[in-house]
């Protein structure tokens, strides 16, 4: 809500975001906008660098960066390969281009790779600086630390959202392998993970995952092996894949171990007190 309303007060030609707790670099805004005017650009990304209260962000230059033209096909490659981040962060958008997208109300976790999707798909020339100009916090605080069912299912929201908006472009079949990759890690695996480690037996959630990834996506195990930038462990891959009863007998036996596990850090820390 309080990026729709800021972006309903843009005036300028270029806007950009920034997360009030992130820092950035006294160029970033320089050196993204003389690079949209120099390639006619209508989407300026920059590299990220992360800190943290024990590693502070650096204002560094290095002569290993680069700036990269792409078309629209290469800049949502970059995308899925996470390699361009999903945060709106770190770009610079030109209005006339971008102002009318919106985040979705009420979507709270990966909305923001839903919106940078979203304008990737509208961006003809994109700059691609390597140089880490913006500055991202972390902190255990995160709602991508925290686990609740509702998160979840956004994400698989908008892995639906993204996987509808690439179903009839042209690129597809040359991409498919990356936003399958993609898909799968966001709104596949990292949920099923969580899921295990959720206060809460979850299994209805993971029904729907599963019918995502195999009917939508149309993943098999076989294909999940040839998928780039991947990796996963055998309980997962159980969950994702194996006959409903076998997943929901894995997905039991996780989940009644980490609850043991978590009563006994809480006896160990009763113990202590």
């Amino acid at each position: 809500v309080a990026r729709n309303f800021g972006l309903s007060q843009v005036q300028g030609t270029y806007f950009t975001f920034v997360d009030a707790d992130d820092l950035v670099h006294p160029d970033l805004l320089q050196s993204m906008y003389q690079a949209a005017m120099l390639h006619h650009a209508q989407l300026v990304n920059c590299g990220k660098q992360p800190f943290s209260e024990t590693a502070p962000f650096l204002n560094q230059v290095s002569d290993a960066d680069t700036l990269d033209v792409l078309s629209t096909e290469q800049g949502l490659k970059r995308f899925f390969a996470t390699e361009i981040e999903s945060g709106p962060w770190g770009k610079l958008y030109l209005s006339s281009h971008f102002l009318a997208n919106r985040f979705v109300p009420n979507v709270g976790y990966m909305e923001d790779a839903l919106y940078v999707f979203t304008c990737l798909k509208e961006t003809v020339v994109l700059v691609d600086l390597s140089r880490p100009l913006y500055g991202y916090r972390q902190h255990a605080e995160s709602v991508t630390h925290v686990v609740r069912a509702k998160y979840i299912e956004d994400s698989l929201f908008v892995g639906q959202e993204i996987h509808q908006g690439c179903l009839k472009e042209v690129w597809l079949d040359q991409l498919r392998p990356n936003m399958n990759s993609f898909l799968l890690q966001q709104c596949g695996l990292i949920s099923i993970s969580k899921l295990l480690y959720a206060a809460q037996n979850h299994w209805a959630l993971c029904i729907k995952i599963r019918d995502f990834v195999q009917k939508e996506l149309q993943i098999s195990l076989d294909t999940l092996k040839t998928l780039p930038y991947f990796g996963v462990d055998k309980s997962r891959a159980q969950i994702l894949f194996a006959p409903a009863w076998q997943a929901k007998m894995v997905f039991a036996i996780k989940h009644w171990y980490t609850q043991q596990r978590m009563k006994r850090k809480l006896k160990q820390k009763k113990g202590q007190k």
